[in-house]
């Protein structure tokens, strides 16, 4: 019982540091529904990383940008962003699977349900 224990709290400290995955670059994403069946609008998300922090820049076609600062926790990236002159802000959380991230994002002065995304990352050049 006692080896039992030992091997257990051996193996608790790698089980709590798992390496935060890379985010960083250049992403296109795309607004889309809950199963991604349809695609709303497309926009750019630049992401630089350094360890598990992260400060993000995003823009559209039609003159919008915001910018934002998260953490990364495995393979996930959680975020405020703001916009505008901070009128509008809101949260986001992306999973990053390969070379795509998706999730949400939500603004946080409307009344609006969240609303989904997903991206692929810009080939480094």
């Amino acid at each position: 019982m006692r080896r039992l224990a030992i091997v257990l709290l051996l193996a608790l400290p790698l089980s709590c540091t798992r390496k935060p995955a890379d985010f960083s670059g250049l992403w296109r994403m795309t607004e889309t529904d809950e199963q991604c069946r349809h695609e709303y609008s497309q926009s750019w998300l630049r992401i630089e990383q350094e360890g598990d922090r992260a400060t993000i820049h995003s823009w559209g076609g039609d003159g919008w940008s915001c910018s934002g600062r998260g953490v990364v926790e495995g393979a996930h990236l959680k975020f405020r962003w703001g916009g505008d002159g901070k009128q509008w802000r809101g949260t986001a959380d992306l999973e990053r699977s390969g070379n795509e991230v998706h999730g949400t994002y939500k603004r946080e002065e409307t009344v609006a349900a969240v609303q989904y995304c997903r991206g692929v990352r810009e080939e480094r050049k």
